[in-house]
């Protein structure tokens, strides 16, 4: 009787919830939180990288669409591609007056010989030189000059994507109102640089001005297309839109802006007192030579910057893989890869860029011959899209 009342007792207390159970000692929750808290820097590493990818494709899909779209803007502006009109004097002789697009390929000044041209650059003045300018306080571009034809003003506003649609209806007094100003946030703008394509016809001595001046106007002409990104570190005040930011009469803010250095800021200022529109530019590329003969037409180095900037102060916005830029033929090509070297002691100086498509054959000069190396066009912004469009009157 007694033996049966103690092994009920055992089986009692060998599964009586108050037996005692094994558990974790402070060493092992110690080790387990340093585990788990490597593991979340090494996501935490990671993650900014995976936005940051995820973002490019992002712009580089829409960009595309965008791009469609400023294509479809600039063969259909009305201003740009009015017809020239031409007057006859008392004595009947003509005069051709160019517009729109024959303010660039009727100016002889303006890329003779069929080289891009850097924007000319202003700070609130007229464009008195031939060719594209832009004023760097609030972003407008310009075609044409001052001289006897005139030109055309692209407005920051035509040219940020989505266009919103300037201030609402007040209501009540047909007025409009700055309270009512559109909500629309653009998040990419768009600039351009431009070329004559000649027709193969040259001007001939002697001939008439009106002559020489048709046989211009038989030129094409070639527009490289940069769209970007609106930087993203821009400040929106609580009572207003960054379109209303954008776009007012004397802007607190432009939308990618630069500091004097060239060095792209990304919070839509830039280093001074005042906004600085950040600008196309142009640098020149060295092919690298093969370890036999002629050069690697897919591999290039940085080897000169324009004179508004230094290379030294360019070279992490310019040798980054997706970068674009275009060539002296027309031609858009992106950075794939960034070569430092293998040797951590004694890296590549400057750094190798694989580039694609390949330099044209045409451009694969001798790389140490400075006169000759191939200039390219690009913003100091990793842009979402690059195209090149030509534009027959």
């Amino acid at each position: 009787m007694n033996e049966g009342r103690m092994e009920v007792m055992k089986t009692y207390t060998k599964f009586s919830p108050n037996h005692f159970r094994g558990g974790f000692s402070l060493v092992e929750v110690l080790i387990g939180i340093f585990v788990l808290a490597l593991g979340l820097l090494g996501v935490a590493a990671v993650f900014p990288a995976i936005v940051r990818q995820q973002r490019n494709a992002t712009d580089a899909v829409q960009g595309v669409s965008v791009q469609r779209s400023v294509e479809q803007v600039l063969r259909g502006h009305s201003e740009l591609n009015q017809a020239d009109v031409v007057t006859y004097d008392a004595n009947g002789n003509q005069t051709m007056n160019p517009l729109g697009w024959s303010l660039l390929v009727g100016d002889r000044s303006f890329s003779a010989n069929g080289a891009w041209m850097n924007p000319n650059l202003l700070t609130g003045s007229e464009p008195s030189s031939a060719g594209v300018s832009v004023d760097v306080r609030k972003g407008d571009l310009f075609v044409g000059s001052t001289g006897a034809w005139g030109y055309v003003t692209i407005p920051l506003a035509e040219r940020l994507f989505p266009r919103g649609f300037g201030n609402g209806f007040a209501g009540g007094n047909g007025g409009f109102s700055q309270l009512n100003a559109s909500s629309a946030q653009p998040r990419f703008v768009w600039d351009f640089v431009a070329r004559r394509v000649a027709a193969g016809e040259r001007v001939v001595s002697g001939d008439s001005a009106l002559a020489n001046q048709k046989r211009y106007d038989d030129d094409a002409l070639q527009l490289a297309v940069f769209v970007r990104r609106i930087d993203s570190g821009i400040r929106i005040p609580a009572n207003q839109t960054l379109w209303s930011l954008l776009t007012a009469a004397t802007p607190t803010v432009v939308p990618v802006a630069e500091e004097s250095t060239g060095r792209p800021s990304f919070d839509g200022v830039g280093g001074g007192t005042t906004p600085r529109y950040s600008t196309i530019r142009s640098m020149q590329l060295a092919p690298v030579p093969s370890t036999g003969t002629g050069v690697l037409l897919d591999t290039v180095t940085v080897a000169a910057m324009d004179a508004t900037t230094t290379l030294a102060v360019m070279r992490p916005f310019v040798e980054v893989v997706g970068q674009k830029f275009v060539d002296s033929m027309g031609l858009v090509h992106e950075i794939t890869k960034v070569s430092y070297g293998d040797n951590p002691v004694t890296p590549l100086n400057p750094p190798q860029l694989t580039i694609d498509p390949p330099l044209p054959q045409s451009l694969a000069v001798d790389s140490s011959n400075a006169t000759t190396r191939p200039w390219v066009y690009f913003t100091p912004q990793v842009p979402a899209s690059v195209s090149v469009i030509t534009i027959r009157r």
